[in-house]
């Protein structure tokens, strides 16, 4: 999906990850259009050094964070990334929003990654490439999430699914994955079936089949 004239945009870098592992494809002086919006004031800082080391412009990274995406008075922000007119858009957000409770990591707060896949939609990218936590195949909590998931389940965009129901095994992270993880490609061309990935103890299953 990618070539030297594509523009990416990363909704939710914390170090320029992203941005170091496209450009690992581009070895050359030519490399796409990579922008980053940063989780906050830290990782942007920490993007900036990546973005330094790959010789891509600074500016790139825009001057908002992640979060500030949903704040009330945000479409101005959105209107920003619209006029970047982004091929493909990265989600890899946030999973929740903090609520005081329980320990770091836990994952204890409301869901908010449906939002930033919804702001991706609102972009009109080719592509929009998805990893987010699966607790809201079965409820979840969170604003909005009802509606995500109908709008997933019936949505014909979507060309692959790979389904983790017991990430732990597959994902070295401190960060708690309870009710499993997903990542999807959303693609504006394709109509039709899904490619589906379901990896259950090291077992690949796989189907061609709608979602719903």
């Amino acid at each position: 999906a990618f070539s030297v004239d594509s523009v990416i945009l990363d909704l939710a870098t914390k170090q320029g990850e992203l941005a170091y592992e496209i450009c690992k494809r581009f070895p050359g002086a030519n490399k796409p259009k990579i922008y980053s919006v940063a989780t906050s004031r830290l990782t942007y800082e920490l993007t900036r050094k990546v973005y330094e080391s790959l010789g891509l412009p600074v500016e790139y990274i825009l001057n908002f964070t992640t979060f500030s995406l949903l704040e009330e008075n945000a479409q101005n922000r959105i209107d920003r990334l619209s006029q970047l007119s982004p091929d493909v858009v990265i989600v890899v957000p946030p999973y929740n929003r903090p609520d005081g409770g329980g320990r770091s990591g836990s994952g204890s707060g409301s869901a908010i990654y449906q939002h930033f896949y919804g702001i991706a939609k609102q972009l009109n990218p080719k592509y929009i490439a998805v990893f987010i936590k699966a607790n809201w195949y079965s409820g979840g909590r969170g604003d909005g999430l009802e509606e995500f998931r109908e709008s997933i389940l019936n949505d014909n965009h979507i060309s692959i699914w790979h389904d983790y129901p017991d990430p732990e095994i597959y994902i070295d992270t401190d960060v708690a994955l309870r009710g499993g993880v997903c990542r999807f490609l959303w693609n504006h061309a394709h109509v039709g079936d899904c490619e589906f990935y379901s990896y259950i103890n090291q077992f690949v299953d796989y189907q061609k089949r709608p979602l719903k």
